[in-house]
């Protein structure tokens, strides 16, 4: 069974969290496991060496933010790439 973790309180003070509450993955998420993000000032150069090198990337545009690629490796290694809006 897979329990989903309880949402913080809606309030910006630090989340309330129970004793009981525990990391599990969760079967309905898109990411399922902490994700690290790597600067970038080139996003294009960046995802084309991680497909040169094996990987995959899906780039998107966050706006007012800049630009993520949520990339992997060719060994399913998952990471994310990001350029600042300029």
């Amino acid at each position: 069974m897979v329990k989903q973790l309880r949402k913080p309180a809606a309030h910006c003070g630090p989340a309330r969290w129970s004793p009981t509450d525990h990391a599990r993955p969760v079967r309905d998420a898109q990411l399922t496991q902490p994700r690290v993000y790597l600067h970038t000032a080139d996003l294009d150069a960046s995802v084309r060496r991680v497909q040169e090198l094996g990987g995959k990337a899906d780039v998107q545009q966050v706006p007012e933010v800049g630009r993520i690629a949520h990339c992997s490796d060719d060994q399913g290694t998952l990471f994310s790439l990001y350029e600042p809006q300029g």
